[in-house]
């Protein structure tokens, strides 16, 4: 039996083949079945969507979080210098790593249905924490490299002044509030979030690229960020890629442990 190719309607209305009124709502003859027009012509066609209004209305709730972080992390630290006055660092730091705690606890149980599922205690068994831990001495000597070039170039005026051993006088309050916990809360409200949603909205490497400058604006170092947006890249593609927070929070802390040994070595 031979196909039968749609002809284009040349009757004027009518079927070329029985001449019977064609229903423009129908793509053949009611009459004889004659199909005289490719369905596709009738289908609607699907509205561009660019990526920011795909994001605005599939993942507003990325947004939402960004901007709340954005906040707990300016605000805290201006009131504290303001009420303390521009020298006492150490206190703005630790208030604001306790107000961007605070945050964490109070966003991960208000979207914690997000959350469940990459917190399953499966990841932490997974083959990607191994590539995540061997990554992170990649990122290390990168770390070194583009720093020391950029810093031998540009002069040591332009090296951060934050003294640490000044801020947290034992090895063990480094490890905590340098190591731990942004570790734990930075992985949370970007990895485990942002990026969570923004998979839905958005092709998943543009999902991790975007969510990784997220993540390097909100360390406010121009000269750093494009290390930072390296360092979100491979956190976030070891999150797409496992599964699970736990390689990524693990290591985010062995990558800023690392930096802390390696600083104290040469302090």
């Amino acid at each position: 039996m031979n196909e039968v190719v749609p002809t284009e309607d040349k009757g004027g209305g009518r079927c070329t083949y029985c001449s019977a009124p064609l229903d423009p709502s129908y793509t053949f003859c009611l009459r004889c079945a004659q199909p005289y027009k490719p369905s596709i012509r009738i289908l609607p066609s699907e509205p561009y969507l660019d990526d920011e209004v795909r994001v605005r209305t599939f993942a507003p709730q990325s947004i939402q979080v960004f901007l709340w972080i954005l906040v707990i992390l300016l605000v805290p630290g201006t009131i504290v210098g303001a009420l303390m006055g521009p020298d006492n660092l150490s206190e703005r730091i630790l208030f604001v790593q306790f107000a961007l705690l605070v945050a964490t606890v109070i966003l991960a149980t208000i979207h914690s249905h997000a959350l469940s599922s990459q917190l399953n205690p499966a990841g932490i068994l997974s083959p990607y924490l191994l590539i995540g831990l061997l990554g992170t001495l990649g990122l290390i000597a990168v770390s070194l490299a583009y720093h020391g070039i950029l810093f031998e170039l540009l002069g040591d005026e332009f090296r951060p002044e934050i003294n640490f051993d000044e801020i947290f006088h034992t090895l063990g309050g480094k490890i905590l509030f340098i190591c731990i916990l942004p570790g734990i809360t930075e992985e949370i409200a970007f990895r485990g979030l942002i990026q969570h949603w923004l998979h839905i909205a958005l092709p998943p490497l543009k999902a991790i690229f975007v969510t990784s400058v997220l993540f390097s604006l909100v360390h406010f170092s121009l000269l750093s960020a494009p290390y930072f947006v390296l360092v979100g890249m491979f956190l976030g593609w070891l999150r797409w890629k496992s599964g699970s927070l736990y390689p990524c929070i693990i290591a985010h802390t062995a990558h800023n442990l690392i930096v802390v040994l390696i600083e104290d070595s040469f302090s």
